[in-house]
């Protein structure tokens, strides 16, 4: 991993190495915190921008070269800290910032047209897999259970040990992403708070939690775990006990209520991500017109 020369402040290297470990929700709030006592700093707006995107580097000779791990259907260049960084950027970081979100905007153009064209999912299915020594989780057994029960049940499912699978030596971000905006209902298996509360896993619910588009449904599923330890963010939210007499009757009924059959020809307005080729053409190099 790398970052951009740019940064030279110790406190942008310390926000860095948060998003580099794929924390990026706690890189945002430090930058906010940065930004509190900074206002006025373009480095510091500019580092948020990549947080808020999920942007980390590696440097391939002279080339920094960025990877997504957040993506987002509005166009970079409508974003709030990319306006206030140019603002107040001198004319060398101004060079550096439009080169850098020239960067991103492609791999989001290219990112979309992939999105484009997968099948909307029904479910997404949010879960830690493996442990510190690399073996897989009770959470992932779960998991793993439960995508079986709603296959059979003739639901689109997003399962990354499965749905991931065709897709090795690829980027896995615009799939995650496509299923992410897709899925009507995202469940979140866990059998700990520290398992709930996992980089990537963290990463997939709140990203889910996001999108603001209605009929979108967020389960915490429990397994001898208290309710009590479960993340902050799913306090107002109802909670399944996977050890339960019915939990998978319930969670059938919840998702045929948030899925609803449609016309092939409308679902990618419906229950996809709602982008035209239109739409796309503002991440062109150049064309910086916000779509939002």
């Amino acid at each position: 991993m790398a970052i951009l020369p740019v940064f030279t402040n110790e406190e942008f290297r310390r926000i860095n190495m948060i998003a580099e470990a794929g924390e990026f929700d706690k890189a945002v709030e430090a930058a906010d915190e940065f930004l509190n006592s900074h206002p006025d700093s373009a480095e510091g707006y500019f580092m948020r921008l990549l947080c808020a995107f999920g942007v980390t580097y590696i440097h391939e000779g002279n080339e920094f070269v960025p990877t997504v791990n957040r993506m987002q259907v509005k166009s970079i260049y409508s974003d709030e800290n990319y306006k206030k960084a140019m603002e107040l950027s001198d004319e060398n970081l101004k060079n550096v910032i439009d080169r850098e979100t020239d960067k991103i905007a492609e791999i989001q153009k290219n990112v979309l047209s992939i999105v484009q064209e997968e099948t909307p999912y029904d479910v997404f299915i949010c879960y830690k897999q493996t442990d510190a020594d690399g073996e897989r989780t009770k959470d992932s057994v779960l998991a793993s259970e439960v995508y079986e029960q709603l296959k059979r049940e003739g639901f689109k499912v997003f399962f990354a040990e499965v749905s991931l699978e065709s897709k090795a030596g690829q980027a896995y971000e615009p799939y995650i992403f496509g299923a992410l905006n897709s899925a009507k209902v995202m469940l979140v298996i866990g059998t700990s708070a520290d398992n709930m509360n996992a980089p990537w896993v963290k990463n997939e619910w709140s990203r889910f939690m996001s999108f603001t588009e209605e009929g979108k449904e967020l389960i915490p599923c429990i397994y001898e775990m208290d309710s009590y330890d479960l993340p902050e963010a799913f306090a107002h939210l109802p909670i399944m006990d996977m050890s339960k007499i019915g939990f998978i009757s319930e969670i059938v009924r919840i998702i045929r209520k948030r899925t609803v059959k449609v016309n092939p020809l409308d679902v990618k307005k419906i229950n996809g991500i709602e982008v035209s080729n239109s739409d796309i053409t503002v991440y062109n190099k150049g064309s910086k017109t916000a779509t939002d």
